[in-house]
């Protein structure tokens, strides 16, 4: 099982093909916790990320806390399982080369 914080802090990650309804859309990992999301057809979000003592993710978007899944397929592909009030819901991210996400 990989550490979450090794596998995130400070990178940026672009929802991969076939996510057709979310294509293009990016989430950077910040090193402090802060989560953007940033959606070619939609409102830039902000929220956070979080590792706690177990080595559990959790994510807050829009003020709601749910756990995720990390499944690593290797170092420029990761999938998000995200256990969200309405159900479950997986989304397939590459890495952006190039883009680092910047300490805030």
């Amino acid at each position: 099982m990989s550490d979450p914080r090794t596998v995130l802090a400070g990178t940026t990650w672009r929802v991969a093909p076939p996510d057709a309804a979310d294509a293009g859309a990016t989430y950077a990992f910040h090193e402090d916790g802060t989560l953007e999301v940033d959606s070619p057809h939609g409102t830039p979000m902000t929220g956070t990320w979080a590792v706690d003592a177990a080595g559990a993710l959790s994510m807050t978007e829009e003020g709601i806390r749910y756990p995720v899944d990390l499944v690593v397929r290797d170092a420029d592909h990761i999938t998000l399982r995200s256990h969200n009030p309405g159900g479950v819901v997986e989304i397939v991210l590459e890495r952006v080369v190039g883009r680092p996400s910047s300490a805030r």
